[in-house]
């Protein structure tokens, strides 16, 4: 008997804190509802808060963050029961579900819970997705990929029905990546094809497309884009439907980031992945006069990231004068694949005669497929330098022959014919016209020297280089590494000396007035890019300012 008093007594208790809590619930007058407690993934769903005979407060729905929001909406009533005002303040949420499985949400103010737990239960029906009139497909990453490789990504929308519009509610979120859009069109409209496949005709209409560069390792999520769209029906006066929109989108796509292997890693690897191919043209030449050019043309292609090749691996040496430069770069996406191409003109230009070999031109990648670092070879090429010296010997004999030929000719002279000084019979007022006519041809070479002078100096006074060079050199200072320093050295050559280290030859620096120590800094600053060296900023600030 005792025991069933202190059973009732508890229940009381319990009852009583129930009570309490209900009366908190009330009090504050704010409710959590849901127009659906089962859904699944993809299709959106509304949640409400409400507030009755109360001001509204700020407040936390917790669970939220299970759902993508898509739509927020607010909306104030005023009535009056049996002679009392109602008030009422709703905020209307429009979410949809990210992923499949049992979510509780509740409300909260001031960190206090206001209202029961409600339970969504969110499922993945793979056959009523399939089935679905319209859908949503995007890149499928299968395999890992390398820090530095580029990953292709598209998402299309597959639809069995006629669309009267639709678009991003959402786009694609790529956290931690760098994305390049290269979305194809056409004349500003998306690209739409016909497909088929075992349920029958489809559009796929092709709404992103890009290029991935994960910025770090590890694993990666991306967020596809949520579209909406609205389905188009006969009845509609020109396709102005005013249906309610649907949703398709929002996945969760996962990607693995790898670390390059340093394990066999070249010192002089720039960054190359992917499979490298290359196509190899010499000009068609067995000989060549010393000073000329021998060109090499080189293709370099394939399903590789060639953006950080700028400059081939070759120097020149004491057979040759070497000078390269980047004739043209295209990437695209082929098939749902990264292609890249880059052409290079490589001239050698000989030093001396004689029959020498072009050295070796070795280009490191790293193969993603075999995973392990390879060499693209350039293989030499024997050339045949002639000249030089024969103009020389030729000049010399030009020289004898002369010397000869007046010899003789003083020979052939009298010793009396040596004493006798000869004096044309000219009249004197000839001479005196003659003498005033070449005195009138001096002064006129010198007026137009010192014009040419003048217009010079006026030129030199206009010309932009004193206007920009000290901006210029103030930015080098200022450079934070390598590669700013080397962009804004090369503005420097190009307002300069109207020449880019990047695109042309020395021969244009040296045409355009380039010093030995201007070509020496600028072959050092390449060689220091290549080997990825830091370069001595005020070494090459203190000699441009020479200039």
């Amino acid at each position: 008997m005792k025991v069933i008093q202190k059973i009732d007594g508890k229940l009381k208790i319990l009852s009583l804190l129930l009570l309490f809590v209900f009366i908190q619930i009330i009090s504050l007058g704010a409710t959590l509802t849901v127009d659906t407690t089962k859904t699944r993934v993809g299709v959106p769903l509304k949640i409400m808060v409400n507030f009755t005979n109360e001001k509204k407060q700020e407040y936390k729905i917790i669970g939220i963050e299970n759902f993508q929001n898509m739509n927020k909406s607010s909306q104030q009533k005023s009535s009056w029961i049996n002679g009392k005002s109602t008030k009422s303040y709703s905020d209307i949420y429009t979410v949809l579900p990210l992923n499949e499985g049992d979510f509780i949400l509740n409300l909260e103010i001031d960190g206090k819970k206001v209202s029961n737990d409600i339970n969504i239960n969110v499922s993945k029906d793979n056959k009523e997705i399939e089935n679905s009139l319209v859908t949503t497909k995007n890149s499928e990453y299968k395999r890992k990929y390398f820090i530095g490789e580029k990953i292709p990504y598209f998402e299309k929308i597959i639809t069995k029905i006629s669309l009267n519009n639709y678009g991003y509610i959402n786009p694609p979120t790529f956290k931690d990546f760098t994305f390049k859009d290269m979305t194809p069109n056409n004349q500003g409209n998306p690209l739409v094809k016909r497909i088929s496949d075992q349920d029958g005709e489809k559009l796929e209409i092709l709404v992103r497309e890009g290029i991935l560069e994960a910025n770090s390792i590890g694993e990666k999520n991306i967020v596809s884009g949520l579209i909406g769209y609205n389905e188009a029906s006969a009845n509609d006066f020109f396709m102005m439907s005013g249906s309610e929109p649907k949703y398709t989108g929002g996945d969760e796509i996962s990607i693995k980031i790898l670390p390059l292997p340093e394990e066999g890693k070249p010192q002089d690897f720039q960054n190359i992945l992917g499979d490298l191919k290359g196509d190899i043209n010499w000009e068609n030449k067995l000989t060549v006069d010393v000073g000329q050019t021998f060109v090499l043309k080189l293709r370099l292609y394939g399903e590789v990231n060639l953006d950080s090749l700028e400059k081939l691996p070759v120097e020149e040496n004491e057979k040759f004068n070497i000078f390269q430069s980047v004739t043209d770069f295209s990437k695209k996406i082929n098939n749902g694949k990264y292609e890249s191409s880059k052409e290079f003109e490589i001239a050698f230009i000989p030093k001396k005669s004689g029959t020498f070999s072009t050295p070796e031109i070795k280009v490191n990648y790293f193969d993603v497929k075999d995973r392990k670092y390879k060499t693209f070879i350039v293989p030499s090429k024997k050339i045949k330098a002639i000249g030089g010296q024969n103009i020389t010997v030729q000049s010399n004999n030009t020289l004898d022959n002369k010397s000869k030929v007046d010899n003789t000719t003083e020979n052939k002279i009298t010793p009396k014919e040596k004493n006798i000084i000869k004096i044309s019979a000219i009249p004197e007022e000839k001479e005196n016209k003659d003498y005033l006519i070449w005195i009138s041809g001096v002064l006129g070479v010198i007026v137009i020297i010192q014009g040419g002078i003048i217009i010079k100096l006026l030129i030199d006074k206009k010309a932009p280089e004193k206007r920009n060079y000290k901006d210029l050199i103030k930015k080098m200072k200022n450079a934070k590494d390598n590669k700013s320093f080397y962009e804004i050295y090369c503005e420097f050559m190009k307002e300069r000396y109207n020449f880019s280290p990047k695109a042309q030859f020395e021969d244009i620096l040296i045409k355009n007035g380039g010093s030995d120590e201007v070509l020496e800094i600028n072959r050092c600053i390449q060689k220091k890019l290549f080997k990825n060296e830091k370069i001595d900023y005020l070494k090459v600030i203190n000699i441009l300012k020479k200039l």
